[in-house]
């Protein structure tokens, strides 16, 4: 489940992460607001709450969904693709590949058994997507 929720993109190291962003003052910061994709069919419901839907769903919608991404010098990609996800760190694996790590916060309130589960599947998936896209690379 990793990588369908999770964006594989390249870092300039595996110590960036949700804190790093959220506690800079950082001009380089980026911002990126939620929208529904032009395939969803939502959308057209989300864009009427957005527009002209009850002031304080209005409200909410430009204050909470709004995301800070880390700035192009750390993720050349575009924002919503470079957005760290709370209580997530990374830990380099081998040759500047990173892969999941809870952060502290996270290992003290669900423990250290339930923790390292969650971490080997981000582990296991990161490698099977690894993989599939070396074996696409080669010509599989």
């Amino acid at each position: 489940q990793a990588t369908k929720y999770f964006n594989l993109v390249c870092l300039s190291s595996c110590s960036v992460s949700f804190d790093s962003v959220n506690s800079t003052t950082d001009t380089a910061i980026r911002e990126w607001t939620y929208t529904m994709s032009d395939d969803s069919p939502m959308k057209v419901y989300w864009e009427a709450l957005k527009t002209t839907g009850p002031t304080y769903i209005q409200d909410t919608i430009t204050s909470q969904f709004k995301f800070k991404a880390l700035p192009t010098s750390l993720c050349p990609y575009s924002a919503e693709k470079c957005i760290p996800m709370p209580g997530v760190e990374f830990k380099e694996l081998y040759a500047g590949y990173c892969s999941f790590q809870m952060s502290a916060a996270v290992v003290d309130a669900m423990g250290s058994a339930a923790t390292a589960v969650f971490e080997s599947s981000g582990l296991a998936s990161f490698q099977d997507s690894s993989t599939e896209t070396f074996g696409k690379w080669m010509g599989d």
